[in-house]
């Protein structure tokens, strides 16, 4: 939570409640990440479940043995030990190892004054294992070339968008969060 009487850092989850502990392993080595650096959150306290009813083999794939439960979120900590949340692992591009946040590049899209909304997702690629395909909501014409070119003059090679897809609208929950997995079944690939 961001405490009422203390620092509201913009983009920040705030710091862990009373009696909840937080900390970020980095999901390659499973070694705690310093802050500054991203991995996945993991939370434990009281407020987190015993486990899932009857289902051991479910449970020990979200709860360690010292009760720490993986939410699948990256995220990262600042040194005054605020969080803040850049994806879930699950959501994760991997091209030809270098990690990619898909928020990272909906946000470049945005900015294109003909998209009204973006969400990117990874599907195969036979050299690099996976490529990006957006999927963009279009305010007005623009065309796969325009976003593209966008794409390139703002992102890193190997982040800009391979495919493009226009639709209607980007699935999302009541909290707003896009649901890439929903956009999965829809990539023709």
């Amino acid at each position: 939570m961001n405490p009422p009487d203390g620092i509201q850092k913009l983009g920040s989850i705030g710091i862990p409640v009373i009696q909840t502990e937080c900390k970020l392993v980095d999901p390659d080595t499973l070694t705690e990440c310093k802050a500054g650096k991203l991995g996945l959150l993991y939370i434990r306290g009281p407020q987190i479940f015993q486990g899932y009813f009857n289902n051991q083999e479910a449970t020990d794939k979200v709860l360690d043995s010292d009760r720490w439960f993986c939410t699948k979120d990256v995220a990262m900590k600042d040194d005054d030990d605020y969080y803040y949340i850049h994806g879930r692992i699950d959501d994760m591009i991997n091209i030809g190892g270098e990690k990619v946040w898909p928020q990272e590049i909906e946000e470049v899209l945005k900015e294109h004054p003909a998209i009204g909304d973006a969400a990117v997702i990874g599907i195969f690629d036979e050299k690099y294992g996976e490529k990006i395909k957006a999927f963009i909501v279009k305010d007005s014409l623009v065309s796969e070339a325009d976003i593209i070119e966008f794409s390139q003059k703002h992102l890193v090679r190997y982040k800009v968008p391979k495919e493009i897809e226009f639709i209607e609208s980007i699935p999302r929950s009541p909290l707003g969060k896009t649901l890439h997995y929903l956009l999965k079944p829809l990539a023709k690939q």
